[in-house]
């Protein structure tokens, strides 16, 4: 509950990284437990309050997340190290982001890494 640490006692959804720390989707933004199973924020001003509605992981143990207000945002080692809103990236709105998997992921990878 938001007592032990969440930001939100509604949760929406897991995904885990490459560590084995599992991240935890809420409607007031993302927060992970770790190894030892205790509560940790991610600090992300403009995921604060936002209803995270996708988390996942690729082989690398990235986490990939969108939020219900169209940002995406990656999370590598613990930390946001990028988020975009629709706007920057010149579309009209992101209304679902999928991560894929084989080729389609390695295709998608490139493109975060090159275009984001």
């Amino acid at each position: 509950t938001y007592k032990d640490g969440l930001p939100s006692s509604s949760i929406r959804i897991f995904a885990e990284d490459a560590d084995g720390d599992v991240f935890i989707g809420t409607t007031a933004g993302v927060c992970f437990a770790d190894r030892e199973l205790k509560i940790q924020q991610v600090h992300n001003e403009r995921l604060k309050e936002e209803r995270v509605l996708k988390l996942e992981s690729d082989q690398e143990g990235h986490i990939y997340g969108q939020t219900k207000s169209g940002l995406i945002f990656l999370i590598e080692n613990r930390i946001v190290t990028k988020i975009y809103s629709s706007e920057e990236l010149g579309v009209e709105c992101i209304r679902q982001a999928l991560y894929g998997h084989g080729r389609q992921q390695r295709l998608l990878r490139r493109l975060w890494r090159r275009r984001v």
